[in-house]
């Protein structure tokens, strides 16, 4: 009987710390999806220096947030995230729009399937 319950206990916190784990993804990934969003805004508006000063944010941002994700996540995706963030600048700076929101969409379809690779469904189990 001891056994079956040290059993289902380890299901247990295997079981939270998955959820936790998934949360802690979600927030971050939405996150830097609403940030990337916010520069897209600001350059439609014409509000060059603040989307310049929110995409260097987000790059300082993700640098610390990396330490965490890494630890729980596929290295390559969150490398190539961090590159497309340290792009935005840039592209903001030499005023390559288009380069810049092709770089923004890539990054979104990046995170979203980072996210996506997280959920708890037997594609991603097996």
């Amino acid at each position: 009987m001891r056994r079956l319950y040290a059993a289902v206990t380890l299901l247990l916190i295997a079981t939270g710390l998955c959820v936790i784990e998934y949360e802690s993804v979600c927030k971050c990934t939405d996150s830097y999806l609403q940030r990337i969003e916010n520069i897209e805004e600001m350059i439609s508006r014409g509000e060059i220096k603040k989307a310049a000063f929110a995409a260097r944010e987000a790059e300082k941002n993700w640098e610390n947030t990396v330490n965490l994700i890494d630890m729980l996540l596929f290295h390559d995706y969150v490398d190539e995230i961090g590159k497309n963030l340290s792009e935005l600048e840039s592209y903001i700076k030499y005023d390559e729009i288009a380069e810049l929101y092709a770089i923004c969409e890539s990054t979104k379809e990046q995170l979203l399937s980072l996210k996506e690779s997280e959920l708890p469904a037997a594609k991603n189990i097996i």
